[in-house]
């Protein structure tokens, strides 16, 4: 999906900034005022917005940005200042993964003086984020760099279960006693259908990016599944005979997996081989599935023996027991790397493709979501103390955000 700032300007959410008229004579911060000036991070582009400027004396106005850590200020539109009726300025010509700060340079009539705003700090990028806030049931969707939400669903929801993008956007909600029912949103935020597929007691869904088709599993001790394909057609349909908590899909070996509360799993084949169940000694609530890209095989979060797993034809290839709360588990592509969110040890475990664990990652504000970034082999983690965290594949931390409301799922579009 490529998300461009300009196509959502009139729904760019602005931060709660302090405000000020940088000409008021009465204004301490003359200089340095801040009129609402906001920076927004896109992909390889940065909104710039403030509030109209009425002021008599203003004659023009200059985009002025610097990077980060050097003292070197370039002025965007040197030749031709702003009208004094501007309030927005699309600056594509930033590069990704670099920090800059951005202010507004005011010309005044008869006067050499020439104040600014106080700067703004942006860090462009590819990947946005839908993020859910707990506390709202509201889904937004923040910059690159989670600085400022660029746009929010126009939906409240209640007990938002899981989130996906493909062309579109799927929202599960209300899943809890078999009342859960998907929706489809345009990126820009518009609602497109509610109650897909009229069904309205959904435990789970995965959507397979290869045809934009989706596979939708019913509550209940059967556990129906249907694969949907992109027109809402009805292509097949499995019983597992389990209680279905997810479903991931094994492009490599043709499979889907399904996750149950219940201590079983079960793989249905795609070409027509029926379903099959596993059990084992480990299971107790492998609820959580999850697939590589890259590589054959099923990842199993299992939180009612509080252990991670991966599983194989052969069977439990390694396993790891050293948690408090397991909440949520991602895998690289190529499935080297495995990553758990421990809400209990306010921690995120890595592991390596034995299952031995390489880094722990402590202070993120009890973690209880993750999101994998196949970009950069890196992982968004949220923290229901309101802090949002990027930490690459060697344990380090990129970056760090305080947010004013709790976040909850996070699910990327590039």
């Amino acid at each position: 999906m490529a998300i461009l700032l300009v196509a959502a300007a009139a729904l760019l959410a602005c931060s709660d900034r302090p405000r000020s008229n940088p000409l008021d004579p009465q204004n301490p911060d003359q200089v340095r005022g801040n009129v609402g000036f906001n920076a927004l991070a896109g992909n390889h582009q940065v909104l710039l917005q403030w509030d109209p400027l009425e002021f008599i004396d203003l004659e023009g106005i200059r985009i002025q940005r610097t990077e980060a850590g050097t003292d070197d200020t370039v002025t965007l539109n040197d030749s031709l200042p702003l009208p004094v009726g501007a309030t927005s300025y699309l600056d594509n010509s930033p590069d990704n993964g670099v920090t800059y700060l951005y202010n507004l340079q005011f010309e005044l009539k008869g006067s050499q003086e020439k104040p600014r705003t106080m700067s703004d700090t942006v860090e462009p990028g590819p990947v946005f984020a839908w993020l859910e806030l707990v506390d709202y049931g509201q889904l937004v969707l923040m910059t690159p760099d989670f600085r400022d939400e660029a746009n929010s669903l126009q939906a409240s929801f209640y007990d938002i279960q899981d989130v996906q993008t493909g062309v579109s956007l799927w929202v599960l909600s209300g899943s809890q006693e078999g009342l859960g029912s998907l929706s489809l949103f345009s990126f820009s935020g518009e609602l497109r259908e509610e109650n897909l597929f009229g069904i309205s007691s959904i435990a789970a869904f995965q959507v397979d990016h290869r045809e934009n088709s989706v596979w939708v599993a019913v509550s209940g001790s059967n556990g129906f599944v249907y694969h949907f394909g992109g027109g809402g057609n009805l292509q097949s349909s499995y019983t597992t005979g389990i209680r279905v908590a997810s479903l991931a899909v094994d492009v490599w070996g043709s499979d889907v997996w399904v996750g149950s509360s219940e201590p079983t799993i079960a793989r249905m084949n795609m070409v027509g081989e029926g379903v099959t169940k596993y059990s084992h000694s480990s299971f107790i609530k492998p609820e959580k599935v999850v697939t590589a890209r890259e590589t054959a095989g099923v990842w199993i979060l299992d939180t009612g023996s509080r252990r991670a797993l991966h599983f194989t034809d052969s069977g439990i290839e390694w396993e790891y027991a050293d948690f408090n709360d397991p909440r949520d588990l991602v895998v690289s592509q190529d499935g080297s790397l495995c990553w758990v969110a421990d809400f209990g040890a306010d921690a995120v475990v890595v592991l390596d493709n034995q299952g031995h664990e390489r880094d722990v990652i402590t202070g993120l504000g009890m973690p209880h979501h993750l999101g994998f970034n196949s970009v950069d082999t890196t992982v968004y983690v949220s923290g229901l103390e309101r802090l949002a965290t990027k930490i690459d594949q060697n344990g380090q931390v990129l970056w760090q955000r305080t947010l004013p409301d709790r976040p909850g799922l996070i699910e990327l579009a590039y």
